[in-house]
């Protein structure tokens, strides 16, 4: 069996012509506000992603969170909920 690309594969399945040169793209031109809730000590996407994020996307509230990992909402439960609601009322 093949893998799916452009041209086979069930269509959700085929990468959209809008994600063709990067991922990240939809968040870099997003005309929304933006909070990333990032857990620096994750070993994956930690603090030098953050870093190289910041200057790509525009406007972004990035909230370094130290000594948090990959699971942000399950590590520090409290604090993301207290900044989603700030973050969420401050638009209302």
């Amino acid at each position: 069996m093949l893998p799916p690309n452009e041209e086979s594969g069930p269509s959700f399945l085929r990468p959209h012509p809008f994600f063709a040169t990067k991922p990240e793209r939809a968040i870099e031109q997003a005309a929304l506000p933006k909070l990333f809730l990032w857990g620096m000590a994750d070993p994956v996407s930690g603090r030098h992603i953050s870093e190289h994020l910041r200057p790509q996307v525009a406007d972004v509230n990035l909230v370094a969170l130290e000594d948090v990992g990959h699971y942000p909402q399950l590590e520090v439960q409290e604090l993301i909920v207290d900044r989603l609601l700030n973050f969420f009322g401050e638009r209302m």
